[in-house]
């Protein structure tokens, strides 16, 4: 299983878990979806740890944080039974899931999780396959207020690309209801031809393998 670089980055996840609105979100996925409340933890911690060392600001280090905590928030939208069936997805379940980032972007409250809305919304976006989203739902997504519009983008796509990674590389490696664990091997090779952001993140995870 991935481990993490920096002690520091288990301080911080336990210090973003507690946080009130944090809390009422994940309390819901946990009763939703055990699998899917777990997995989170997993891709915020290996989000924080892969923040410390590309060196983002704290505030950026507690956004991706709570990024990789809320990405799958979206799944309590989607069927539990969808969720931990233990066989390939027909086309209307793969549907289903594939909503998860938009729907995820819908529960989240505006004003305390502008950024973050970004972030959960494109979380499956640096993939060969990304989940699609139509002409008006990227004007839906992508609708910022002033503040947000003095943000680079660039700072959102890097913080979205390390949730990404994150979120890729927990879901090969680790047992899940449908599948055992990949190797580092196998996991190694499926990221090589499916991540499309900065492969420097692919050699960053791998190191925590």
């Amino acid at each position: 299983m991935p481990h993490t670089l920096y002690k520091k980055s288990r301080i911080c996840l336990d210090r973003l878990i507690i946080q009130g609105p944090i809390m009422k979100y994940l309390e819901r996925l946990r009763q939703h979806h055990d699998d899917s409340y777990d997995h989170s933890l997993r891709v915020a911690l290996m989000s924080i740890d892969l923040g410390y060392e590309n060196r983002l600001t704290e505030s950026e280090v507690r956004t991706v944080g709570y990024a990789g905590l809320l990405h799958d928030l979206g799944k309590t939208a989607v069927d539990s039974d969808v969720l931990s069936k233990p066989a390939a997805l027909n086309a209307k379940e793969r549907m289903e899931v594939q909503e998860h980032p938009r729907m995820g972007y819908l529960q989240l409250e505006e004003g305390l999780f502008r950024k973050i809305k970004m972030v959960v919304a494109g979380h499956h976006e640096f993939q060969t396959q990304p989940f699609p989203r139509s002409s008006s739902e990227r004007r839906t997504l992508s609708r910022v207020d002033v503040a947000d519009r003095r943000e680079p983008d660039a700072s959102i796509a890097r913080l979205t690309e390390i949730v990404a990674i994150s979120d890729m590389l927990d879901a090969l490696a680790s047992r899940r209801s449908y599948k055992a664990g990949f190797s580092r091997e196998e996991t190694e090779s499926i990221l090589r031809r499916q991540f499309t952001g900065d492969p420097v993140l692919i050699d960053q995870v791998l190191n925590r393998f």
